[in-house]
């Protein structure tokens, strides 16, 4: 029969013969021992080295709408956002962060009619033109009605210099008669040496006498997002 003594497996055999029969009533070694009754000694194994994991870049985080601020804001400083994660060029926002939030604050002082502090760092660009400064009486001509302007940035592209981007935009603008107007245009951004903005044209008006909204109403709506994309080459 089989018996379990300890974790140990042993065989009894009982034989048909005499007490003093040489394998009558007599236990075989245990099962895993050296013939001299020791334990067998463990094979000592190379150590092996732990593979470390890929290093990766990590995914930029997925694009979501702005939740839209309550009460809602109409009026004083605009707010910047980018419509993709990443831009429609593959460009991750974060690169060009710096340069959407210096073109919100020189269009917040457009928005605040202070002309003289941000005409110190806007130019005016005509197609196939040269950059130059414009007189207050110019930059009011197109946005010197508003009362709040937010920059929604549709993609970039790098300077060959490094040292600027030409960032395509949409503008909502909240206008003083309580209606909201889209633009949309060109923007040449250099943060350094000499910080500026050029506006590269005429903006584009891509609606006009709306019911006010925020640029975090206007984002909420994919529909809108792609028609702006659309309609601003």
């Amino acid at each position: 029969m089989l018996a379990m003594i300890g974790t140990s497996l042993v065989v009894w055999t009982v034989a048909a013969h005499n007490d003093d029969s040489p394998t009558a009533n007599t236990l075989p070694a245990e099962v895993g021992t050296e013939a001299d009754g020791s334990a067998p000694q463990a094979e000592a194994s190379e150590p092996t080295e732990a593979s470390a994991p890929p290093i990766t870049d990590p995914s930029p985080p997925a694009w979501v709408a702005p939740v839209p601020p309550e009460p809602a804001v109409l009026i004083g400083t605009g707010v910047a956002y980018s419509v993709s994660e990443p831009l429609a060029s593959g460009l991750p926002s974060a690169d060009v962060k710096p340069s959407l939030d210096f073109a919100q604050q020189v269009f917040d002082q457009l928005a605040a009619n202070d002309w003289f502090s941000a005409l110190s760092r806007f130019l005016f660009r005509p197609i196939g033109g040269v950059e130059g400064t414009l007189l207050p009486e110019q930059l009011q001509q197109q946005w010197a009605v508003s009362d709040r302007l937010s920059i929604l940035l549709i993609d970039a592209v790098p300077d060959p210099n490094g040292v600027a981007y030409d960032l395509r935009v949409g503008v909502v603008a909240n206008i003083e008669n309580a209606t909201t107007s889209v633009l949309c245009g060109h923007l040449y951004v250099e943060i350094a040496p000499n910080p500026k903005v050029i506006q590269l044209g005429d903006f584009a008006v891509v609606s006009q006498g709306e019911a006010p909204f925020q640029p975090e109403d206007f984002l909420a709506q994919p529909e809108r997002i792609t028609d702006l994309i659309t309609k601003c080459p």
